[in-house]
């Protein structure tokens, strides 16, 4: 209700002085983050709230009982996952200068919404101008042909023709910056 009728800024003020974060989160009263996410979701334009949870020590928990929209749920857990994978042992290429398809691939491999990317990023993950760029530019690139330029090339409807698109558009990824 606080966030319904205060300004963002005032309503933040307000809980800070009254110590209210503890009865959110403890982990969210000394938060040294939190001004860089919320900008960041504001730049990103994306809700202030879960971004404001990512502080919070198990932050799909603390939604739920908040009783965020499910979709909002849903993307701070996949921001929560998406984070631990990138801190993940298995998660070791980027020291050795991944692509823009490499990124791609990865990124939309694992099926993580652009939301809960965003909020990957408002989180100042040091891997955070990749996953910026793949929001803003690098999920919008498609190979430069369509499906219908290649069904006219003679390229007969089937898996053969999405592997070539999904090809085309790794090529033409891998000369983007």
């Amino acid at each position: 209700l606080l966030f319904d009728r205060e300004p963002w800024p005032q309503a933040l003020q307000n809980l800070h002085d009254w110590s209210a974060y503890g009865l959110i989160d403890a982990g969210l009263q000394s938060d040294p983050q939190q001004r860089l996410r919320l900008r960041w979701a504001q730049r990103l334009r994306l809700p202030m709230l879960p971004a404001l949870l990512l502080g919070a020590k198990h932050p799909p928990e603390v939604a739920a009982r908040l009783q965020l929209p499910l979709l909002q749920q849903r993307w701070l857990e996949q921001a929560v996952e998406l984070m631990g994978w990138m801190e993940s042992s298995s998660f070791d290429a980027p020291q050795f200068g991944w692509s823009p398809a490499d990124w791609t691939m990865a990124l939309e491999s694992k099926g993580w919404c652009v939301e809960a990317v965003g909020l990957a990023v408002a989180t100042g993950h040091r891997y955070w101008r990749p996953l910026l760029r793949w929001c803003g530019r690098w999920r919008h690139l498609r190979a430069a042909e369509s499906a219908q330029e290649l069904l006219d090339q003679g390229w007969i409807p089937g898996p053969a023709l999405g592997a070539e698109l999904r090809r085309r558009r790794i090529e033409r990824l891998e000369v983007t910056r």
